[in-house]
């Protein structure tokens, strides 16, 4: 069962063992946090002595209380609690924000209908409850039809819920890793004992812990609630962007960024029909680029661009269609493209990788710089990244380092983009030497 949770996997493994573009990298074991447990070292374990379910109750139940006191209406709705939760500064942090989010998009449609206080502290102890959760990976010690059956049982014999679990076969041995999370915290007599029996049963037992975990996307729907939450660029250019005083350049930024904000996951992507001018400002770019592409990029890159001519349209006098693209590269490696209305967090992207989703601009820089953009642009999408996504040992290492942000902290998120770019960078070039490491 295939789903992307927690700090799903040892990305150390997989990039010591990828042989795209003979890539030899060491990623520290503790990167991606957790604690590997032996059964000597077991009675180490952090057993708070809080109750995480008792506190999130808590939180819900008094901020209920609160939101009846501050709203002068008798009479509470759907409306009402989306509007108080944007002015209470405590939901403004970014993950428990977007959980609400989620939560109230859901009641568009009812969102002026009446609503009692028991359902209000329903929706907010789902929203808060990111905490009464345990992630756990292990691997099974011999492989066989039956392991994935002999590890349930044991969640099963301690009466242990599971509500997420991915499984897959070990990079480095024959057996198969395990990557889970479980209703429940440490505090738990049976989640000890479900630790214990992992430990004696199977092996590499690690516990990602119980602290709160960042919102993140749970199924690929999901990526919509981020899409629209850009850092910058889009239709709201800086002073000094090239087109900042071009009023009808600004207004058709605006039109399909619009398109982009509109977008849904499941829907085609929205064509943009590119006028002559900035079909003239890709050719100039397509032209500059060719060569240099031909002469530097790496043979992984080379290889995908004659498809690329004739499956998606790469043509100087033709600007590619997301929706052509994104049909291409399902076809090759089961990758996405989304329509994005400008550059993401790096969360927010590396999240889109675990599900197989790239974003991609689909507006294009100013006529009067054509080889220089400050933010990415169709040019810097199409011809820059889109390519390697078509190469199976790429797109699985993209997935991979995704996985891994998935509910990663901040400082984490940062390590892990590092490791990306600079993994990218290294790949574009054509380079002479037969192994790299860094």
């Amino acid at each position: 069962i295939m789903m992307p949770f927690g700090i799903l996997t040892r990305v150390s493994d997989v990039l010591r063992m990828s042989k795209h573009q003979n890539l030899v990298m060491q990623v520290p074991r503790r990167l991606l946090g957790g604690t590997i447990l032996s059964p000597t070292d077991h009675s180490k374990l952090d057993l708070r002595n809080r109750s995480n379910k008792y506190q999130v109750e808590q939180m819900a139940t008094s901020a209920v209380k609160k939101m009846v006191a501050d709203t002068s209406s008798q009479t509470l709705t759907w409306r009402d609690v989306q509007e108080w939760i944007a002015k209470e500064p405590f939901y403004q942090v970014q993950d428990i924000r977007n959980s609400f989010d989620l939560a109230l998009k859901k009641k568009e449609t009812e969102l002026d209908a009446p609503v009692v206080e028991s359902e209000i502290v329903e929706l907010m102890r789902g929203c808060l409850n990111t905490y009464d959760r345990t992630s756990i990976a292990f691997e099974t010690i011999e492989d066989g039809a039956g392991s994935l059956i002999d590890a349930l049982e044991l969640f099963r014999r301690r009466g242990i819920n599971l509500t997420h679990i991915e499984s897959r076969p070990s990079v480095l041995e024959p057996t198969y890793s395990f990557f889970v999370s479980i209703e429940g915290t440490l505090q738990d007599g049976n989640v000890r004992e479900l630790v214990n029996d992992l430990i004696r049963h199977t092996k590499n037992v690690t516990l990602m812990g119980t602290e709160e975990v960042p919102w993140f996307p749970r199924k690929i729907s999901d990526i919509d609630v981020f899409c629209h939450r850009t850092l910058d660029a889009g239709s709201e250019l800086e002073a000094d962007h090239p087109g900042f005083s071009d009023g009808k350049y600004r207004e058709r930024r605006r039109i399909i960024c619009e398109n982009a904000h509109r977008h849904k996951f499941g829907e085609p992507i929205p064509k943009v029909d590119y006028v002559e001018e900035e079909i003239q400002t890709w050719g100039i770019v397509f032209d500059k680029l060719r060569p240099l592409t031909e002469k530097h990029a790496c043979k992984e890159y080379l290889e995908v661009v004659p498809e690329l001519y004739h499956e998606c349209g790469f043509h100087r006098d033709n600007i590619p269609q997301l929706q052509d693209i994104s049909e291409y590269l399902q076809s090759k490696t089961g990758f996405l493209v989304r329509p994005v209305s400008g550059l993401l967090s790096s969360r927010d992207f590396l999240n889109g990788l675990a599900f197989k989703v790239f974003f991609s601009t689909q507006y294009i820089r100013h006529h009067s710089k054509p080889l220089y953009t400050p933010e990415p642009d169709v040019c810097h999408e199409i011809l820059g990244h889109v390519p390697l996504f078509a190469n199976p040992e790429f797109a699985a290492f993209s997935q991979e380092i995704g996985l891994a942000s998935i509910g990663a902290s901040d400082e984490q998120i940062e390590q892990l983009a590092r490791v990306y770019w600079l993994s990218q960078i290294k790949n574009y070039a054509n380079l002479k030497t037969s192994t790299l490491i860094y």
